[in-house]
């Protein structure tokens, strides 16, 4: 095996990262020897070290760059660069190019942003460059030509490389230039979607970051040759991705190697969110790239605090559920002085395991059998200034439903459906509201090849410009007509628990159908939503109904006056034996922003109700799981990672909850003969029935990792 991914070009063998982001303290190369260990003792095979941008770590004949008080005669970034070579590593010269201080300003002024009144953009005191501007263009490609030239590093990574985020517009020279060149027109100016100008900007702005992706690699392979690489960074929710100007599927398409900003959990994020993340990136890139995150092992919480070691929990679920989504760990510190050594202790076995362990973990297929579809048209023209709302908690909403329920999926753009067409046999399409012609066109067929769909909200009902449809196609095939109408609760109101429009109900006018099968004894449901109006002409069924709001307080009028007929659930066949959900009721976007058990439990149940109960893989027991469920030569892999009792305050979970007696259900299309353990060393009993594996495990901790031969 080393023999022959010695053959292969660095960014297709160095999966294991370790980043000590520098200080300027640290510019003497402080501490060097105990990294140099560090490296060795946990098998490390690549390192990011800071290079150029805000504070130069380099011998650098430009008196322009910022160099560290603390740098004196030494070559920081020399010294760390020939450690790291002659441990064997592969080198990414990180930058961070953004912002400079005052006096590059004073020499080029025209290469930082401006407002519309020409003052200059300040982020946290210092001046922010344009993407369009010289600095971009001409200074960053003359650095990292003297870089190469000096240090030959394998690439250059750049957390900050695409420059002002959506909220807001630079109207320096360069952009009005080239806004005009590009369309003829001036810049918009406000921000304003009902704005044709502004709606042209933004795609501007995506289209501008790609060049700039490209730019940046001709660049470097023009001075240092085709291996070495830009490998930028991105951020790992593509699907809000914070503002920033990322073309997710075009970056990634360009990408030979993906290095993934998101060191941890958010506010109100769980831990499947990195297998979700991983999932995604991977279902974008054909050729099965490596894909490694920064994994952050400093504390982040509602507070963080980069010198302290992050609660060990924390890190190692955050890099445990990231593994089984096909990331790699890229373990990042703040730091070359290890003042709290907790952190050096919280997740070296995992690394180890990894590396131990490589040939399951890597170029192997995701074997899941339900997709869940989204693009980022959705997100940027329907989702506009209110995105969490009107697509990130529906989308997230499924995504966490299926994680959390042991239940494999796949995030797959609906420009890339005829690449798994012949793998996956249930489509969730959660609120994907702008499509294509083409994109609507393909799930056409996908539901008349016989495929199960569970689709919700406005699902395919805008073009890509923008523009609604005057007639759904997706939905007329369904036979669902669209009254264009909305009742129920459209207004946020977080927080406030006594909101009366938030108090309406669903009515289980179907109560013992399937998908209600773990809601029983119960003829209503919470849901707090608002729900499409629309009706059925064909085979799908109200099984669900929705109940107004009623007043929450005070408790003596909490009493439901009236019911509608309007369709909250509507389930059925389209022929055959393909199975069809509609969610004219936003319980998705509910669940993904509210957590409420009985929307979970219906979401889950409703796609197992059209996959005929019969996903890849899943598990079962007392407790939470994400499970991944991969291919390899002949072999299934099974990778389940825990997360029972992990519901806490991101930066507070201590370590995993124990839970006893699962049982792992795997479709398989062959007899299994064996099934051992990757973590806990050991075979485990099974039985075939139904074309399934079905394997007791008696104990699970933090995760385990399943190969079925």
């Amino acid at each position: 095996m080393k023999k022959m991914t010695e053959k292969k070009p660095w960014f297709e063998r160095t999966f294991l990262w370790s980043q000590t982001n520098l200080t300027e303290a640290d510019a003497n190369g402080r501490n060097l020897d105990f990294w140099k260990t560090y490296w060795r003792d946990n098998q490390i095979e690549g390192v990011i070290i800071n290079c150029s941008g805000i504070v130069t770590f380099y011998h650098s004949e430009k008196e322009e760059q910022k160099k560290s008080g603390f740098h004196g005669h030494e070559d920081c970034f020399g010294l760390w660069n020939q450690a790291a070579r002659e441990a064997g590593l592969s080198v990414v010269a990180r930058m961070d190019m953004n912002v400079t201080e005052k006096n590059m300003e004073d020499i080029h002024p025209d290469w930082y942003c401006r407002d519309r009144d020409n003052f200059l953009i300040m982020a946290q005191g210092r001046y922010v460059t344009c993407i369009n501007g010289g600095y971009y263009r001409k200074w960053i490609p003359s650095v990292m030509k003297e870089v190469i030239e000096r240090y030959h590093p394998d690439g250059f990574a750049d957390n900050n490389w695409s420059g002002l985020r959506r909220d807001t517009i630079c109207y320096c020279e360069n952009c009005r230039r080239k806004f005009r060149e590009w369309c003829g027109k001036e810049l918009p100016k406000a921000h304003d979607w009902e704005d044709p100008v502004y709606r042209q900007w933004v795609r501007w702005g995506y289209e501008t970051r790609v060049e700039l992706w490209d730019f940046f690699n001709e660049t470097v392979r023009r001075w240092g040759g085709d291996h070495c690489l830009w490998v930028g960074m991105l951020n790992a929710d593509v699907i809000e991705t914070r503002g920033q100007f990322y073309d997710i599927r075009a970056l990634i398409s360009r990408s030979r190697m993906i290095f993934l900003d998101n060191q941890s959990r958010e506010e109100d994020g769980g831990f499947e969110e990195n297998l979700i993340h991983g999932s995604l990136i991977h279902a974008l890139t054909e050729k099965n790239r490596i894909a490694a995150e920064s994994m952050g092992q400093y504390y982040r919480g509602k507070r963080a605090f980069r010198l302290s070691s992050a609660a060990a929990g924390e890190a190692r679920l955050w890099s445990l559920t990231g593994i089984s989504g096909g990331i790699s760990p890229w373990y990042h510190f703040v730091g070359a002085e290890g003042l709290d050594r907790r952190k050096f202790h919280v997740g070296p076995d995992i690394l180890r395991w990894y590396g131990e362990n490589r040939e399951w973990l890597t170029e192997r297929k995701n074997k899941a059998n339900i997709a869940i579809l989204w693009n980022q048209e959705t997100f940027i023209y329907y989702g506009q200034s209110d995105v969490r709302e009107r697509c990130v908690y529906p989308w997230l909403g499924f995504a966490r439903v299926l994680a959390q329920s042991g239940i494999p999926f796949i995030p797959v753009h609906t420009m890339d459906i005829d690449r798994y067409r012949n793998q996956i046999e249930t489509y969730v399409i959660p609120d994907i509201a702008v499509m294509s012609r083409e994109e609507t066109e393909t799930i056409m067929e996908e539901i008349e090849f016989g495929k199960n769909v569970v689709i919700t909200g406005e699902s395919g009902n805008f073009e890509v410009s923008g523009q609604r449809r005057k007639e759904n196609p997706v939905f007329k095939m369904l036979k669902l007509e669209d009254r264009n109408r909305i009742m129920g609760c459209e207004e946020a109101g977080f927080g406030d628990w006594s909101w009366h429009k938030a108090h309406n109900y669903l009515n289980l006018s179907q109560e013992t159908h399937p998908i209600f099968c773990r809601l029983r004894d119960t003829s209503i449901l919470p849901f707090g939503g608002k729900i499409h109006v629309v009706e059925s002409t064909g085979s799908l069924e109200k099984i669900a109904e929705y109940i107004p709001e009623i007043p929450i307080y005070p408790p003596e009028f909490s009493w439901i006056s009236q019911k509608t007929r309007l369709g909250g659930v509507f389930a059925g066949h389209y022929k055959d034996d393909s199975r069809v959900v509609y969610l004219a009721a936003d319980i998705d976007r509910c669940y993904g922003k509210y957590g409420i058990l009985d929307h979970r439990k219906l979401l889950a149940d409703a796609v197992l109700w059209a996959s005929k109960e019969a996903p890849a893989a899943r598990v079962l027991g007392d407790g939470e799981f994400c499970v991944s469920v991969y291919g390899k030569g002949v072999k299934i892999l099974i990778h389940i990672v825990n997360l029972t009792g992990c519901r806490t305050m991101p930066g507070t979970l201590e370590k995993a909850v124990k839970v006893y007696d699962l049982k792992a259900e795997v479709l398989c299309e062959k007899e299994v003969s064996k099934v051992y353990s990757l973590v806990e060393e050991r075979s485990y009993e099974f039985a075939m029935r139904d074309k399934k594996a079905v394997i007791h495990i008696p104990m699970l901790n933090e995760h385990e990792f399943l190969v079925l031969e």
